[in-house]
């Protein structure tokens, strides 16, 4: 495990160097920004390539339903969760790979990644501070394991810059070839037109008080949602519990957005756009709150909890504006993230469970 940790911890190291330096030669030299862009996708691309079917809970399910799909053998539950869009991607990239899963999933995991990467340039004053986030939320480890949802969230992700646009229709085409490969993306539909609102306390507390009606009347909504796919699923599981990590989570949402609000004036009043990120962050703050009623609905918040990693650096840079000590709170603030990083790969919802606390190759399965 000791030995997984440092290969991932190398990689994130060359990663957000190399994103550093590209983005310093963004106006200088196009050549080297996007060669240090290169080598900043490279490390994680390898270990989405190498990786063996042993990483991630979840790899040998797809494997044996991509095989099934190409036999024309799919069950009823294999059936019902490959969904369209990801037998579309399938179907298109078995001309290419035929049986060799490896190949196929490595395609669509470097896709992903590479979403979140586009994501981030094109939207963050500070793609490097941007990318450690993104590291310490361990959000590229997830690709290891929940293919299509991270397929899903990177697009949703990436059509952020649509939102901001405000082009509806390509951000509706985005978000629903998201919602054909995981249908939980469909949530981010609704959301485009709230995003632009003006955050205020009114506005916060009608939020808030339509959050705890919902959190009050959980049961209700359940049933309604038991008659989804996704409600047939997990509703009902083992996943299906109030878990005291939901409660902790729902803590440090609050806190995060609080901090956060603290600066929404001066945040909003340099750059309008934060306004979308802000309301995100905000919706991300009362969804948590229904998973202390469900775990299974965590997944939902990590298609909002995302946009701090484009809130995070400007909110950070205000801050540092007024502060003497600027290198301590530098230092602080890196080694917060990294104990934040430590503890979710520690956590129960983390590597273990998750299946990527021991990396092996392809060449070892």
């Amino acid at each position: 495990m000791i030995y997984t940790i440092i290969i991932y911890i190398i990689c994130e190291i060359i990663a957000i160097g190399s994103m550093f330096i590209a983005k310093k030669n963004e106006q200088k030299s196009k050549k080297r920004m996007y060669i240090f862009l290169i080598l900043s996708f490279l490390p994680f691309a390898l270990l989405l390539i190498f990786r063996g079917i042993k990483v991630g809970q979840d790899y040998e399910t797809y494997a044996q339903t991509y095989l099934s799909f190409l036999d024309n053998t799919l069950d009823a539950r294999q059936e019902e969760w490959w969904s369209v869009g990801f037998k579309a991607i399938c179907y298109l990239l078995s001309f290419v790979f035929g049986r060799n899963y490896y190949g196929v999933f490595a395609v669509i995991n470097l896709a992903t990644l590479f979403l979140l990467y586009k994501g981030i340039w094109d939207n963050s004053k500070n793609p490097a501070l941007s990318l450690f986030i993104l590291f310490c939320f361990c959000l590229p480890f997830q690709i290891f394991n929940q293919f299509r949802q991270m397929l899903a969230i990177a697009l949703t992700f990436y059509a952020f810059k649509y939102i901001k646009k405000r082009q509806f229709w390509i951000y509706f085409i985005f978000v629903s070839m998201a919602g054909l490969i995981h249908t939980s993306a469909f949530i981010m539909l609704p959301l485009y037109f709230f995003v632009g609102k003006e955050l205020n306390i009114k506005a916060l507390g009608i939020y808030s008080g339509i959050a705890l009606a919902v959190f009050l009347g959980f049961d209700w909504l359940k049933e309604l949602i038991s008659n989804t796919y996704y409600g047939r699923i997990y509703f009902g599981s083992s996943f299906d519990v109030t878990e005291l990590s939901s409660i902790y989570n729902l803590v440090i949402r609050i806190l995060m957005f609080g901090v956060s609000y603290y600066f929404y004036r001066k945040i909003t009043k340099n750059n309008k756009e934060n306004i979308y990120l802000y309301n995100l962050v905000f919706f991300c703050t009362l969804l948590q709150l229904l998973v202390v009623r469900s775990y299974i609905l965590a997944r939902l918040t990590t298609y909002l909890y995302i946009y701090y990693v484009l809130l995070i650096p400007p909110l950070l840079n205000e801050f540092l504006k007024k502060q003497k000590y600027k290198t301590l709170w530098i230092t602080l603030f890196i080694c917060g993230m990294l104990v934040y990083q430590g503890v979710y790969y520690q956590s129960s919802s983390g590597a273990v469970r998750a299946g990527y606390d021991i990396y092996t190759t392809f060449f070892q399965d």
